[in-house]
């Protein structure tokens, strides 16, 4: 495969005079355009263009904050018509449809961990959370939870949610919760919340402090 650059074709050729003026008229959606092409569409690859006037006027129509009409009449012999576009992708932000966040409603007690419980929460941890594989464990007056988050770039929304689904339905006796955070089987981020109160409230509930403290693991 060859390819030639031939430097001495660089601005060779016959050349022509372009140019123009825009009038913004008193009523501002609409702006008029003089336009003087010294083109004679004579080697064009579309080929010969018939040419009545080296003049072209047009007028631009402000429709909408993004959406211009065009209306020109150009070379003395065509009569053309467009529209543009405008958009700011910058400005574009993707619409998250995320599940809402577990409510704070301690339920009773339990005597131990529960299956149906623990089912249901190993559930709430994986797509509400965001927790990939969790698994939940009750050692001593500390319940274990620990999962590899993937849902949150921010760890916080997903360890918040993880300690409420937690808190809603917890064994009896427990005095603590951890959430661990792991990578490829790994702790990386261990999260320990413990009770607000010693006192229960309301009889049968206990209080707990939703937010958490974090340490890392090395």
């Amino acid at each position: 495969m060859r390819a030639d650059i031939s430097f001495s074709d660089i601005f060779r050729g016959p050349a022509s005079i372009f140019g123009g003026i825009e009038y913004q008229t008193p009523w501002n959606p609409l702006r008029l355009k003089l336009e003087y092409d010294g083109n004679n569409y004579q080697n064009d690859f579309a080929g010969k263009l018939p040419q009545a006037s080296h003049f072209n006027v047009g007028a631009v129509y402000r429709a909408a904050s993004w959406a211009d009409l065009n209306l020109s009449y150009e070379r003395g012999n065509t009569l053309m018509f467009g529209f543009t576009l405008r958009t700011n992708f910058n400005d574009l932000r993707p619409a998250l449809r995320d599940t809402p966040k577990p409510a704070y409603q301690p339920a009773p007690e339990s005597e131990g961990l529960q299956y149906t419980t623990v089912a249901n929460q190993l559930t709430a941890l994986k797509y509400n959370a965001g927790f990939d594989a969790p698994e939940i464990q009750l050692r001593d007056k500390t319940l274990y939870m620990s999962g590899q988050q993937y849902k949150y770039r921010d760890s916080r929304e997903a360890v918040d949610r993880a300690n409420r689904i937690l808190v809603n339905n917890l064994p009896q006796g427990v005095e603590k919760i951890s959430v661990t955070q792991k990578r490829e089987h790994m702790a990386m981020v261990d999260y320990r919340n413990r009770r607000s109160q010693p006192a229960q409230t309301a009889g049968r509930y206990s209080a707990w402090s939703i937010r958490a403290t974090a340490t890392t693991t090395c």
